[in-house]
């Protein structure tokens, strides 16, 4: 069963966002630290630490070019996150991971959550994506975490 790959903690390897050009940058920056945790009861909890979060606006250039005046004041309105939090009850439909925020400390983690997956290295390394929403273009992110813990 698919789902029992899941079950387990996890720590946060790696994240990276990317565009179908081959443009990549760091989604949480190089010192972000994260946890997950799934249980056999179908729950999950997530956290992830960005004690140096990305400059959204060096970020967006990478993938949209030169901003325009009122891109950037937008964007200096934009939060920079330096701890996320949220968790719920997760299922596995057809290839997709869905994780029901149920709680979160970040309304863009809140909510009905779905992820692609693949597992790799004997399925101790999961990686998740999914779309990252920026105007006029089609951005992924990926989330790639290492199992801490073996299920039992």
């Amino acid at each position: 069963m698919t789902q029992n790959k899941f079950i387990g903690v996890w720590r946060l390897a790696g994240s990276e966002i990317k565009d179908d050009q081959g443009n990549r940058s760091e989604l949480y920056g190089p010192d972000a630290t994260g946890q997950i945790i799934y249980t056999k009861e179908g729950y999950f909890s997530a956290h992830l630490r960005i004690p140096n979060p990305p400059d959204p606006m060096q970020e967006l250039v990478v993938f949209l070019g030169e901003l325009s005046e009122e891109e950037r004041v937008a964007l200096q309105l934009f939060p920079r996150y330096t701890y996320l939090s949220y968790g719920g009850k997760y299922e596995i439909k057809d290839d997709k991971l869905i994780n029901y925020g149920d709680f979160a400390s970040n309304l863009a983690v809140s909510g009905a959550q779905p992820r692609s997956f693949e597992f790799t290295d004997n399925n101790d390394r999961l990686t998740l994506s999914g779309l990252f929403p920026l105007p006029g273009i089609l951005v992924k992110f990926y989330l790639t975490w290492e199992r801490i813990e073996k299920k039992d």
